[in-house]
């Protein structure tokens, strides 16, 4: 059996739902459903939640013999739009998707959050503009608490990533 890879694009959000409804549809002509994924590690107050994220979102990928019946059922899927392609599905090469397994495979963890605690930034915006202050803790992934040394004192304030570089 001659078996080829296919791109399916899907809700985003969805992959993993919909990466777990095609397999459970049973069909003999799907050897392997793929959402390669990253680690990536958030921090929220100070507590570190690794989740893996899909390297490509909105897309899975088949490895399969596309027969009608399967097709069918692939875009019948909640969530799913289309097998890409123009006018019918269009197969990937193998030697692109061994770089898309190995992309997945890497087992490295990326932060997400590009300030960590004690990290110097500049504050563009908001009511403390103009000032620097030091990062002392990660209120949500929005907001950060900041410590802005004015008269010698520490005075702490939330700020909004928004209205943040690093100095």
């Amino acid at each position: 059996m001659d078996y080829k890879w296919y791109a399916v694009f899907v809700t985003q959000g969805k992959e993993f739902y919909v990466r777990e409804k095609i397999c459970q549809c049973g069909e003999p002509d799907l050897k392997e459903v793929l959402v390669p994924t990253t680690k990536e590690i958030f921090e929220v107050r100070r507590k570190k939640i690794v989740r893996n994220i899909p390297l490509y979102p909105s897309y899975i990928f088949l490895n399969a013999q596309l027969s009608n019946s399967l097709i069918s059922k692939v875009l019948d899927t909640a969530f799913v739009l289309k097998i890409l392609g123009n006018g019918k599905p269009m197969h990937i090469p193998e030697q692109e998707m061994e770089i898309v397994k190995v992309m997945s495979g890497d087992n490295k963890i990326r932060s997400a959050f590009k300030y960590k605690i004690g990290d110097m930034i500049e504050i563009l915006g908001g009511h403390c503009k103009g000032l620097s202050g030091r990062v002392i803790d990660i209120i949500d992934v929005n907001t950060i608490r900041v410590e802005i040394q004015i008269f010698n004192r520490a005075i702490y304030t939330n700020v909004k990533l928004d209205d943040l570089k690093v100095a």
